[in-house]
């Protein structure tokens, strides 16, 4: 047992209720904004939680000269369109400056602002300028539409391709899966729409850089968003053309996808975000002119977006959010009558309104939607953020519309509804399925057969359909919010395909993070839904006992009495896919009556593709064994997961020996190959990169080899009382092995942050036979200090029973705080080492003694118990310890002074 002493300036713990819940909203939030994690294009960085993502499209702009990865993909979907990416952002960006408060203590504020982060970077790669720094292109999209010769060639589609995004644009034979052209617009195709949109997520984003306290990426990313704004409003669009690289030559296309010729609605919503982040800078000289500059555009006579108050708040008609923001933030009019129109329609049945196309309705079950089928959910919580910025603002004055658009969002509201809307959104509906996969109450369901190309069963990695793959999403990706249903409360529950009728049910889109401000709302009020958010998550996700030659595995069959065979190497790999063109394997063999050198093997690639081919080196012996072994290796041939045999090639082996007969018998590898395909465990697969051999699945005639299962431990908050690692036995099973775990400081100190396990605690061991997982718990130190994300490393070290270390022996290990704005980390004291530790026996006494000039306040804690404590600059403690075994270890953090003790 040990002590563990530190100083602190008060203890303030957070608390987890236990209350009963109906739905916790809490929970529920924090796993909408993960969404945007597995949404990632581009470089996933070290702080990104989803086990299934990687590295995806990082060719994006090699056909223009340019680095164009990353962004977000637009629903499941390859794509990655600016337009759609940049209302996304915003409302993430609206979600965190309206609710700052929420995000921070339910301890997703890091979280959030590293999604700003990496979009906004993306964002700022997207604008290019010339060398006097004018913009002169602003790129729109990435990723091919259709097969539309001359102008575009593409022969697949990067919306309907069957492959992972981690690998779609992995040439497969020289040819890629997926041609990946970069769009964009310039003074020859105008792009005002564009503009204006890119600006207001640029704009929204300042703000929230700069409430956060990173004031030069604040003032960096306001500038950007005048600068795009001021070059939209010179080059507006009449047309929806932009262009391309087509054979090495620019050309233009027509009518891409997203775009808008009513560039006004746009340029207004850039110029409403422009004038709150004026304010939020307090720009010297500046009123309201982006106010003036809205209204101007407002009153052009060929803008016709005006007086439609049954309009929508979207991704293509930003207007009313617009100007439900400019009546907000000023009361002018005419934004205050708009705001009044689009408000009141949202609430009141108008049907009988000239010029009215749908009425908003709502289902038998009490769901309020526009009444024309499908995407009803995002149209309903994307009206939030600008609804209740209106319902907040004091130029609104009418008293009961501003309490009918809280309910809306936040109560039942008893005109309309027969539920709370997002209740009915989080599971109580006619199905009891939560529409946001990955959350459901208890005795609930949520939605798992959405168009989600990461997790579908081919999508997520796994090529031609496995017999025992499930036809809908094969790993949760919390978070996903399905668009139904219909107004008859009807969804495609069921129906584990998507097709062009149920796409609309089923496509969870980037820009539907008006949820994140329906659930902040209802956490900020408080009462019996908020509950609290998960201190471990997400969690791991479970593999079966097969997965060690799931994913990268060799199918054969046996021809010519055994001694020739029929050999498929896979890559069907999905945690996550990868690209790779390195694969190799290996043939263990014991010889039969020959010396082991005396055996050959020859491999012929079938069906490779160009630029393919096939080697074999060997025999190698194992140690001074039996076991033999011959290393095939194919050359250049990118095996991705996929689709139309990408994910396999064809090697035929044919083994022969100087006298004798070869047989599979008695080999490793051969002894279950038969005439019949199969997968056959003990052909274990390589990484061969580099010259060395890195073990991918499959088994050995060995011990194995020792390894963590990820490269970053990162889904715990401060708060949990320990972090969990996962090693794992892998590729062979000889023998009882084990490993200790060995960890470093960081960030995060050991005996501060948290306590490392030593001796048998820190061994994790194998029996012989055993393979898989084995984890390792570390105790986390819990504390009031805003330290912000901090991390340590662990290593496996110290291998036994001829273990090897695995891929990945050393690990960052995050622990994300949920102390912001609390008491600042101290400053180091350094007349005197930080800290000083002694060993102390049963039933002993300590004191400690600290002396300095300045008035500290110090506190003790023996295992979450607060002892006493004083004031400085003199402080002199004493406790006994309690009557139980020792020693015990006495540790003093930042004092000056020292530690005595006595027994």
């Amino acid at each position: 047992m040990r002590l563990v002493a530190w100083l602190a300036v008060f203890s303030m713990l957070l608390p987890l209720p236990g209350r009963a819940q109906n739905h916790n909203y809490s929970e529920a939030f924090q796993k909408a904004l993960y969404f945007y994690e597995a949404q990632i294009s581009g470089a996933v960085g070290t702080n990104n939680r989803c086990e299934f993502r990687a590295d995806s499209a990082m060719r994006d702009g090699s056909d223009v000269g340019r680095d164009l990865t990353g962004g977000w993909y637009d629903a499941g979907d390859g794509v990655v369109w600016t337009i759609n990416d940049a209302f996304g952002a915003s409302l993430v960006a609206w979600s965190v400056v309206k609710y700052r408060d929420v995000y921070i203590g339910t301890a997703q504020y890091e979280i959030v602002m590293d999604r700003l982060r990496e979009i906004t970077d993306y964002f700022y790669k997207i604008v290019q300028t010339n060398g006097s720094g004018q913009i002169e292109r602003i790129y729109c999209g990435k990723g091919a539409l259709a097969h539309n010769p001359p102008l575009d060639p593409a022969p697949t589609n990067d919306r309907t391709i069957a492959c992972p995004h981690e690998v779609i644009d992995t040439p497969v034979g020289g040819v890629p899966q997926s041609y990946r052209p970069s769009y964009w617009v310039d003074a020859t195709t105008g792009g005002a729409d564009v503009a204006g949109m890119l600006a207001a997520a640029l704009a929204a984003s300042s703000v929230a850089f700069r409430e956060y306290g990173d004031t030069n990426r604040a003032e960096f990313t306001l500038n950007l968003a005048r600068r795009v704004f001021h070059w939209g409003d010179t080059n507006r669009n009449a047309t929806l053309n932009t262009r391309r690289v087509t054979n090495g030559v620019p050309v233009t296309i027509s009518s891409y996808p997203t775009r808008s010729t009513n560039y006004w609605s746009r340029l207004i919503y850039g110029a409403a975000w422009l004038h709150r982040a004026e304010l939020a800078a307090g720009t010297p000289g500046y009123t309201a002119q982006w106010v003036d500059k809205a209204e101007q555009l407002y009153n052009e006579p060929a803008y016709g977006s005006k007086n439609r108050g049954w309009a929508h708040f979207m991704v293509a008609q930003p207007f009313n959010g617009a100007y439900a923001m400019m009546a907000a933030d000023t009361g002018r009019q005419p934004f205050v009558s708009e705001a009044n129109s689009y408000a009141n329609y949202w609430l009141y049945t108008r049907a009988n309104e000239t010029g009215l196309s749908t009425d908003i309705t709502n289902t038998p079950a009490g769901f309020v939607c526009r009444g024309d089928g499908g995407w009803n959910i995002n149209y309903l919580v994307d009206q939030a953020p600008p609804l209740l910025d209106w319902a907040d603002s004091p130029y609104n004055t009418n008293t009961l519309q501003k309490t009918n658009l809280n309910l809306l969002f936040t109560g039942t509201y008893s005109n309309k509804c027969l539920v709370r809307q997002i209740d009915y959104i989080l599971g109580d509906n006619p199905y009891s399925m939560s529409y946001l996969q990955g959350y459901a109450k208890p005795g609930y369901s949520w939605v798992s057969n959405l168009h989600y190309r990461t997790t579908w069963f081919r999508y997520g990695g796994l090529g031609t359909p496995m017999s025992d793959q499930p036809l809908w999403n094969t790993y949760v990706t919390y978070g996903l919010l399905a668009p139904g249903p219909d107004p008859t409360d009807y969804y495609p529950a069921t129906r584990p395909l998507t097709n062009g009728t149920t796409i609309k049910y089923q496509e969870p889109i980037v820009y539907s993070g008006g949820i994140l401000t329906v659930l902040a709302r209802n956490i900020r009020l408080g009462g019996t839904n908020v509950g609290s958010v998960l201190s471990t998550f997400p969690p791991w996700i479970e593999r079966g006992a097969d997965y060690q030659t799931r994913h990268f595995f060799v199918e054969a069959y046996s021809q010519l009495s055994g001694t020739r065979l029929q050999c498929f190497v896979n890559n069907r790999a999905s945690l996550p896919p990868r690209e790779i063109n390195t694969l190799g394997f290996r043939y263990y063999f014991t010889p039969d009556g020959v010396p082991g050198t005396n055996v050959s093997c020859s491999a012929v690639g079938i069906n490779l593709l160009a630029g393919e081919s096939v080697s074999v080196a060997g025999p190698f012996q194992v140690g001074s064994g039996t076991n033999w072994y011959f290393e095939i290796k194919l050359n250049n041939a990118y095996i991705v997961p996929g689709e139309n045999n990408a994910y396999r090639r064809q090697v035929q082996l044919t083994f022969s020996q100087s006298s004798g007969s070869f047989s599979l018998a008695n080999d490793h590898s051969g002894k279950t190959i038969t005439t019949s395909q199969a997968r056959i465990p003990n052909i274990p697969v390589y990484d061969t990169s580099g010259g060395t051999w890195k073990w991918l699945g499959g088994f050995e005639p060995g011990a194995g080899y020792i390894q963590w299962r990820r490269a970053h431990f990162n889904n715990v908050l401060e708060r949990a009382s320990n972090v969990v690692l996962i090693a794992e036995r892998v590729g062979g099973t000889n023998g009882a092995v084990s490993a200790t775990l060995i960890t470093s400081n960081g960030t995060a100190t050991n005996g501060v942050d948290f306590l490392a396990p030593t001796g048998s605690a820190a061994i994790l061991n194998w029996a012989a036979g055993e393979s898989g997982e084995k984890t390792i718990s570390i105790p986390l130190v819990q504390d009031d200090y805003d330290e912000r994300r901090e991390f340590f490393m662990a290593t496996l070290d110290q291998f036994t029973g001829g273990a090897q270390a695995g891929v990945v022996t050393t690990a960052r290990v995050s622990i994300e705080d949920d102390d912001f704005g609390k008491i600042p980390v101290p400053p180091v004291i350094t007349q005197q080492p930080q800290s000083q530790t002694v060993v102390v026996g049963e039933n002993a006494t300590f004191s400690v003694t600290a002396t300095g000039s300045a008035p500290l306040f110090y506190q003790w804690r023996f295992y979450g118990t607060n002892l006493p404590g004083a004031t400085g600059p003199v402080l002199t403690l004493s406790n006994v310890l309690p009557a139980q075994a020792g020693p015990y270890s006495v540790v003093v953090s930042n004092a000056v002074g020292s530690v005595t003790s006595s027994n």
